[in-house]
């Protein structure tokens, strides 16, 4: 099966054309030589980014540190790259668990902090959370219920985060991939923090690719196969799941690429489904990243790997 505009030279949004992305949607490809040329791109990209982020810290001065460890796939690649760069004893992790969070990303968010050899801070939101509702309910300020309960979550750990930071001095990075922050998949103000975004470049898709390199390389789990393996949630309401929300990655992911000029994956997305289901869905998605421009507008600026364009658009929703 033959990738069209992005199997290589240059595709047509101007990124190089053999990104990770192109490999995990096409299994001739990874399996090609052995699979040599794959271990080859995974290396690249991992590559780019650690030495991306290298380059920010020298050239901003930062010496130490830290992000929220969640016990999700994303701050775990995070923590394993800032943790090569600027060495453990640099990086400062805080888990701030709700009671939403499951005992699964408490024991695998503490299994990865002991194989990093990096500090993890324990700082329950629960409370801070509980108050807040009590202070709006008082406030009789009405409206709906729901989504403000969910993003205050979010808030209220980008508050501790940077309490932490300031009180340890060490800064603070951002990790959401670039699938989230396409689709405006983020609360602002809340998981939009940190001084630079780390995988704000590399689509889930690649996120997991390189998780799994990373364990390859190392001849173990570094990173817990279970992270790698569990379906991705925010864990900010009971059973919640990415895709209540958004397609599979698998799905998402060469969509967005597509939208955002950086190859052809038609013919891999027309596999599951039918002509006329593919455009509804194409259209859904591209509605999400026009309607949520004013998040990325606001977003800290995104460590180069593929060096990968962020779409301008007009949007109307305010309330994320």
């Amino acid at each position: 099966m033959e990738v069209q505009a992005g199997s290589k030279g240059m595709n047509g949004g101007g990124a190089p054309g053999d990104t990770l992305l192109n490999y995990e949607l096409y299994g001739n490809l990874r399996e090609a030589d052995g699979g040599e040329r794959y271990r080859c791109v995974c290396a690249q990209c991992y590559g780019r980014l650690s030495s991306a982020l290298a380059d920010w810290g020298t050239r901003e001065g930062v010496e130490r540190v830290m992000l929220g460890l969640s016990g999700g796939l994303d701050s775990a690649l995070v923590a394993e790259v800032a943790t090569r760069v600027f060495g453990a004893e640099k990086v400062l992790t805080v888990f701030m668990p709700s009671e939403f969070t499951s005992t699964m990303s408490h024991e695998d968010a503490r299994e990865l902090a002991m194989n990093l050899g990096v500090e993890m801070l324990t700082m329950p939101i629960d409370g801070l959370r509980r108050e807040a509702a009590r202070v709006v309910e008082e406030a009789n300020v009405g409206g709906r219920d729901g989504l403000w309960e969910e993003n205050v979550q979010a808030r209220l750990r980008a508050v501790l985060a940077m309490a932490v930071s300031n009180r340890r001095g060490h800064v603070l990075l951002n990790t959401s991939n670039r699938s989230e922050i396409l689709v405006g998949y983020s609360t602002l103000y809340g998981d939009t923090c940190g001084a630079v975004s780390v995988l704000g470049d590399l689509y889930k898709t690649e996120v997991i690719a390189l998780a799994r390199w990373v364990n390859n390389c190392a001849g173990r789990a570094l990173i817990p196969e279970r992270i790698i393996r569990r379906p991705p949630s925010a864990e900010l309401r009971a059973d919640q799941k990415d895709e209540d929300s958004l397609p599979k990655y698998s799905v998402l992911d060469p969509i967005l690429a597509m939208m955002m000029g950086e190859g052809r994956f038609e013919d891999r997305l027309m596999v599951g489904f039918g002509a006329v289901e593919l455009a509804r869905l194409t259209e859904e998605v591209m509605e999400r990243v026009h309607r949520n421009a004013f998040k990325r507008k606001q977003l800290a600026p995104t460590l180069p790997v593929y060096g990968r364009r962020m779409p301008d658009g007009a949007s109307q929703q305010r309330n994320g």
